[in-house]
């Protein structure tokens, strides 16, 4: 499907959307991809060194630097660095942009947007994605080394969209690795409800919009005829119905299907609307 870029964004701010995307473009350039994130406080050797015996002082320093109104990371040796999302939303809207044919990129950027997401494996035998960071939460406590399910599905989506406009292979055939590690590495746990994918190597708690939008991804590569399409259709299929069968009477998702998760917000609940969306429709049109 062709995207009609004008017909979403009235003329009258497409230059405003222009000189957005330039700036934006410049930041890129100027940081080198690189920022701070809300939950990197852990990076600072001091604040690990002195929360090192208590996991609630360490979930503290994180919201601490999250909340804080000023910016003490560098005092506290906290540097930017290259997160996987950032790459992975990178890559994703290289290929919008060169599938819609709006604004600056080509095919050789979104090929190297996504041969930089591919080099940003946490272990390439493993094709998984993490945060980079220490980092401590009421589920898990991980290090820079471990990796995780919504790193890992946002990159697999990432290569997905420079797949569909490309016609790399190499883009797939990763992607659906990735998918086959989320199995074998993080782990798949069966239910009555369906099937989920662990958050964490071992955490317990199943996690509604990481799995929505891990359903999303096993669609696509089955639609995509990737790898084992009847297998990842089985999978799609098995979790979609996991989490369809968390959603509240309201509406809503809860954060996890744990008692510890029972909060709910529009952020996560954004995640899995997302994901459902890629069962309606496809926004790519490929170009090859």
């Amino acid at each position: 499907m062709e995207i009609d870029t004008a017909a979403q964004v009235p003329e009258r701010n497409m230059t405003s959307v222009t000189e957005l995307l330039t700036s934006l473009e410049l930041w890129l350039e100027n940081h080198g991809l690189a920022s701070y994130d809300y939950a990197d406080m852990l990076g600072s050797a001091a604040i690990r060194k002195v929360t090192s015996r208590s996991l609630f002082l360490q979930r503290l320093a994180i919201q601490f630097g999250k909340h804080c109104p000023w910016n003490l990371r560098p005092l506290l040796g906290v540097a930017p660095h290259v997160s996987s999302q950032t790459l992975a939303l990178l890559c994703s809207a290289r290929a919008w942009q060169y599938s819609a044919r709006w604004g600056v990129s080509s095919a050789d950027m979104v090929r190297r947007a996504a041969t930089l997401l591919i080099d940003d494996r946490l272990a390439p035998q493993r094709h998984l994605w993490g945060m980079k960071l220490y980092f401590t939460s009421r589920f898990v406590r991980a290090t820079p080394s471990t990796p995780n399910l919504f790193q890992t599905t946002n990159a697999v989506h990432g290569l997905l969209d420079a797949y569909q406009v490309t016609g790399e292979r190499d883009f797939s055939e990763t992607a659906a690795a990735a998918v086959d590690a989320c199995e074998e590495v993080l782990g798949f746990v069966a239910t009555p409800e369906g099937l989920y994918s662990r958050y964490y190597p071992g955490m317990a708690p199943a996690v509604y919009n990481v799995n929505a939008l891990l359903a999303a991804a096993c669609s696509r590569l089955a639609s995509l005829g990737i790898g084992d399409s009847d297998r990842q259709a089985s999978r799609a299929d098995r979790i979609l119905q996991f989490v369809l069968a968390g959603q509240r009477a309201d509406g809503s998702w809860p954060y996890a299907a744990d008692p510890s998760g029972q909060w709910v917000d529009g952020f996560h609940t954004g995640y899995v609307l997302e994901a459902l969306g890629y069962f309606l429709d496809s926004p790519f049109e490929a170009v090859i």
